[in-house]
């Protein structure tokens, strides 16, 4: 999912018939971007597994796709229903910054404070933890604990931003402190001395941070200096059940080899860097080529990705990686199923362009 102009344009896999709201066949494969035509004016946006949501410029939420969870946060009566339109997510005013993964949907208002909906706690949980948390409208089914509408999460103030991973969920203060909680299966909650945390704690032995983003087993961040800290493991891959990098989980770990980088993307087992210069660093898992270094080959020290340069922006997501150059060239590789664009069933193992269909 992409903006341009304020207008959203999407491709993939079309499982279930929610990806777009022109016709589009059920299981039809989606393999170059097409127009959202019901949203518009639309500032940001975050794509999951089942289910995508929009930031507005007027600061509300929509959401639209499987909601088997309540992770559509459109209430008791769109639980399991598959939604094939954008539509408002009530409750909701003067949100800055939203974000999604599997489950799980998320945003903060410009007021700092946070707020969450679909699965809410990790698994094995129960309804009664949640309900001692005030979350009043919890829902347990099929071992997920999950909230149908958004609640606030108690004593959480001054957040600039979320990242929402596998299991565990990490903020950003403005302070430009880290605070995490979830399951802490890897170390991925950056806390030691419990396997799991109902509510956030500060991740400690950090510089001031500027960006987070959290992957399945891991977590990042974005130091204001320009440095990379990681913490948890980089475990799980396509071809893979070795461990990629090991790390130290009781801290936060700087990653080598990097300096200079402005912004980090996290995807399922995958870390992108760009730096000041324009060039993309990657490194992680690679099981769908989405380290674009012309292999399926897992990598546990950062490289340069070649056949890019002049990049401004980048994105990760479960199995694809993207690209955007100065000059809106848009950039994708990674997957098997033509998820990201291109054509069906070709392994992109190194960036390609994402072709744009003639206005």
């Amino acid at each position: 999912m992409i903006l341009k102009d304020g207008q959203v344009y999407i491709w993939g896999f079309n499982g279930r018939g929610t990806l777009l709201d022109n016709g589009t066949q059920s299981g039809e494969m989606i393999t170059s971007p097409q127009p959202i035509t019901s949203v518009a004016d639309v500032v940001s946006v975050a794509g999951g597994v089942s289910h995508q949501m929009v930031l507005k410029n007027d600061g509300t939420v929509w959401s639209w796709g499987y909601m088997e969870y309540g992770q559509g946060g459109l209430g008791e009566d769109f639980v399991s229903a598959s939604v094939s339109s954008p539509q408002q997510v009530n409750g909701l005013a003067d949100v800055a910054y939203v974000d999604i993964n599997w489950w799980t949907s998320g945003v903060v208002r410009s007021d700092g404070s946070v707020w969450l909906w679909g699965e809410i706690l990790p698994r094995e949980s129960s309804v009664q933890s949640a309900q001692e948390m005030g979350i009043t409208r919890a829902r347990y089914m099929e071992g997920i604990v999950f909230s149908p509408e958004p609640y606030q999460v108690p004593d959480l103030c001054n957040v600039k931003s979320i990242s929402i991973g596998y299991d565990h969920i990490l903020v950003l203060k403005h302070d430009g402190t880290v605070w995490a909680w979830g399951d802490n299966d890897y170390g991925k909650v950056g806390v030691p001395g419990q396997e799991v945390y109902l509510a956030p704690v500060e991740v400690t032995g950090l510089p001031p941070i500027k960006q987070i983003s959290a992957g399945a087993t891991f977590s990042t961040a974005l130091a204001e200096d320009g440095t990379v800290w990681v913490w948890g493991n980089y475990y799980y891959s396509y071809n893979s059940f070795e461990p990629i990098i090991v790390l130290d989980i009781e801290k936060p770990n700087q990653m080598q080899g990097l300096d200079n980088v402005i912004s980090i993307a996290t995807g399922y087992v995958q870390t992108l860097a760009l730096t000041q210069d324009g060039t993309v660093m990657a490194w992680g898992g690679n099981g769908w080529g989405q380290l674009g270094d012309g292999t399926t080959h897992n990598r546990s020290e950062p490289f340069e990705i070649e056949g890019l340069s002049n990049i401004i922006a980048i994105a990760a997501s479960y199995s694809y990686s993207m690209a955007l150059e100065a000059d809106g060239t848009l950039w994708t590789w990674g997957d098997r199923e033509g998820w990201s664009g291109g054509t069906i069933s070709t392994e992109r193992l190194r960036p390609v362009q994402v072709i744009w269909p003639e206005e």
